[in-house]
């Protein structure tokens, strides 16, 4: 039962590092590509990635949805470049 909590507690500290590394990422691009609400969006996106499998998906999907809602496809463009980058960086670098 021990072992089984010092699992669970590493994977939760490494989903959290992983989650801080994409939103710093994300916000990093956001203000580069001066989106509109970009600490929300970067918020929102990041905080879904706890979601194994679906999860960067389905912030992803969001953030430029509201970002193509609120500001117009060039912003949701940079959000697709943006997550996209990011998603490569942590798929070849962070696991």
């Amino acid at each position: 039962l021990k072992n089984s909590s010092q699992i669970i507690t590493d994977y939760l500290y490494g989903k959290g590092k992983i989650m801080i590394f994409l939103f710093v990422i994300y916000y990093a691009g956001f203000l580069l590509g001066q989106v509109p609400y970009a600490l929300f969006l970067a918020l929102f996106a990041s905080l879904f990635s706890i979601i194994p499998y679906v999860g960067n998906l389905i912030g992803g999907a969001v953030a430029v949805i509201l970002s193509y809602l609120y500001a117009g496809g060039t912003p949701a463009l940079i959000v697709i470049g943006v997550i996209a980058a990011a998603q490569l960086v942590e798929n070849y670098r962070m696991r």
